[in-house]
């Protein structure tokens, strides 16, 4: 709910200043608000504790704390970043849409390091790009808008992201490279938007309710959730109660901004919700686990 909620908040925004410049304000405000969690897990893991390890392993750990937050903040700024642009002439609901197919584009971006493609998998981006065409083509190719596209990119930035930090990360240093890239991002979002948008002081006062309330929600509270939550479930179950991200993204941009999709488009959107569902769900163990219970 707190994802989904932030492309509504996010139009909300942008309407008032930049896109470029409320995404990079709000990730770096957000990466502020997550520093005292970040604090916290690193005294609770005694992940750089000089008492608790010898030197080469923490030298080892900054050394790839330092890397994956430089590469997966990278990724994530270029993603981050044509989200936004897309957002500013997309709807909030359509968006959040297009944006989940990172779920099922994920594996293509993993053909590139070594990884293959399960059936299911390849079946499920088939799915999710048809559902794409009902969504985005109006009148054939040369309907689609700039903004789709520009959505479809960051879906697959943010596909690249999944697998990178899936190189980068282990079970204690989630929180710090989540943090680096969030500041990462804001940082050199500040000083590419700034130059290219141009933004005043009286639009950055204007959006501030917006900006705070956007970093706060999506950022603290919806990667906090996330972090805290996957501790007590499994990770389809978490795949797939994250997926409701698209779903709520309609929800609150219908409550919030009055968005209404035609048939096509909510057609399309139903595509893309049951490919992202199906490519999280492993149906083989769910037969077994159904087949056990009932002898």
């Amino acid at each position: 709910m707190a994802w989904g909620s932030g492309f509504a908040i996010r139009k909300l925004g942008t309407e008032v200043i930049p896109p470029m410049t409320f995404n990079a304000l709000r990730e770096l405000l957000g990466g502020v608000f997550l520093l005292p969690l970040l604090m916290y897990s690193l005294k609770a893991s005694k992940y750089f504790d000089k008492t608790q390890n010898r030197h080469r392993v923490l030298e080892f750990r900054c050394k790839k704390a330092i890397k994956g937050g430089i590469y997966c903040g990278v990724i994530f700024t270029v993603a981050s970043m044509l989200q936004s642009l897309g957002l500013a002439t997309v709807s909030a609901g359509k968006s959040g849409f297009i944006t989940s197919m990172y779920v099922v584009l994920t594996p293509i971006v993993g053909l590139l390091v070594g990884n293959r493609i399960k059936k299911k998998s390849a079946f499920c981006i088939i799915l999710a790009l048809f559902g794409f065409g009902f969504l985005s083509l109006n009148k054939g190719l040369g309907g689609i808008s700039v903004g789709d596209l520009l959505l479809l990119g960051g879906a697959v930035g943010f596909a690249a992201h999944i697998v990178t930090v899936n190189e980068f990360t282990d079970k204690s240093n989630g929180i710090v490279i989540a943090v680096f890239q969030m500041i990462f991002l804001g940082i050199v979002g500040l000083a590419m938007s700034i130059p290219i948008e141009h933004p005043e002081l009286s639009q950055f006062i204007a959006c501030l309710p917006a900006l705070v309330l956007c970093a706060f929600v999506t950022c603290t509270i919806g990667n906090t959730a996330q972090i805290v939550g996957q501790r007590f479930t499994d990770a389809t179950s978490a795949a797939l109660i994250m997926g409701l991200e698209s779903v709520f993204s309609a929800v609150f941009g219908a409550i919030i901004l009055g968005e209404m999709m035609p048939m096509r488009e909510l057609f399309g959107c139903l595509l893309i919700f049951i490919a992202v569902t199906a490519n999280q769900i492993d149906f083989k163990l769910l037969l077994g686990h159904h087949k056990e219970k009932s002898e």
